[in-house]
């Protein structure tokens, strides 16, 4: 989720880029596509798993930033929140689409579903599930694996529109403000929170949450570094030792190195295409191969295959950045920009 533009953190597009892509090779190389795992890759990219929390981390500090950038107060949660959705819903709804298409038109075309496949169904919790994100709540699977991370942002949308305010407010307590932050982090343990899943995965959040007010100087280092050491011992608790040192790491990456290129500049925009469109750019490869030459492939073969496919998910999400994202980037930029005219 991009800060505004005169603020624009441009290592933020490199972490952005990289994080989608390491998800793809994770996905691609031995977990979701049938027709080319195993293979001599699988083991190398198991790492890639770990770039779900290095997009947590980003949101943890990139949304405070771009809310201190507005003068965000309590009243306005009403538009953050539309803005959000209008940022993240409409291009998911259009990818959830396509998948449903695609489950259908595999059957006709193949006569079965795609191999790999996990199909959720079409109950009234399924779609109510997939529509308003609360899987949890509705006991429902989503069309696509990694929506359930869509599920955690939206409730951290939900979550740092009341708290940001009080983060704020307590910014010249810091004793007041470690205790908020330790709270924030230990909700998770309370069993009626559990529909919430974004409080299993709180502790990335707030690294990014203590970047922000180190980096815009609102607290002192005296602060930060105790505070982040704390965070990650949360954050070892909840996902384990390689989760904790990937958000140190990405904590660490947007606090200290300046970095831009043409390539990563491309991938940091269409991440967010990237992320929840590979699954349906993967499963049409399925079908194309099944078609053409049978998916049933030595292990070399199918190394050499997953290359095709990373390119081809990659070209994919350009075009649907291009055709679909791109334009409710712009509708939510423009309703940004309104609001700040009103303002004035």
């Amino acid at each position: 989720m991009k800060a505004y533009r005169e603020n624009h953190i441009e290592i933020i597009d490199f972490l952005r880029g990289f994080a989608a892509l390491a998800v793809v090779l994770f996905h691609y190389s031995g977990s979701t596509i049938a027709a080319i795992k195993p293979n001599y890759v699988t083991d190398f990219f198991e790492w890639g798993r770990l770039g779900v929390q290095v997009f947590f981390v980003i949101s943890g500090f990139i949304i405070p930033y771009a809310m201190y950038s507005s003068s965000y107060k309590l009243k306005d949660i009403g538009s953050f929140l539309f803005r959000r959705f209008l940022r993240i819903n409409p291009p998911s709804y259009v990818s959830i689409l396509l998948v449903v298409l695609l489950y259908y038109s595999a059957i006709w075309i193949l006569g079965r579903p795609i191999q790999g496949m996990d199909w959720p169904g079409t109950s009234v919790d399924t779609i109510l599930g997939n529509i308003t994100y609360f899987y949890e709540l509705f006991d429902a699977r989503p069309y696509i694996d990694v929506y359930w991370t869509l599920e955690v942002e939206f409730q951290y949308y939900i979550f740092m529109g009341f708290f940001y305010p009080v983060m704020i407010g307590l910014v010249k307590k810091p004793a007041w403000l470690s205790i908020a932050f330790i709270v924030y982090a230990l909700l998770y343990l309370i069993p009626a929170l559990k529909i919430f899943p974004f409080f299993s995965v709180s502790s990335y959040f707030i690294m990014g949450n203590l970047l922000f007010l180190y980096k815009k100087k609102i607290v002192s280092r005296d602060f930060f570094v105790p505070a982040i050491m704390v965070a990650m011992l949360f954050c070892n608790h909840q996902g384990g030792a390689p989760y904790a040192y990937s958000g140190v790491i990405a904590i660490l990456i947007i606090a200290f190195v300046k970095f831009k290129h043409p390539v990563t500049t491309f991938l940091g925009n269409i991440s967010y295409s990237l992320y929840i469109t590979h699954s349906f750019a993967g499963f049409v490869m399925e079908i194309a191969l099944n078609r053409v030459i049978g998916t049933e492939f030595s292990v070399p073969v199918r190394t050499l295959l997953f290359v095709p496919y990373v390119m081809w998910s990659i070209f994919f999400a350009w075009m649907f950045y291009s055709v679909v994202e791109q334009p409710f980037i712009k509708l939510s930029k423009y309703l940004t920009s309104k609001k700040k005219k009103t303002a004035l």
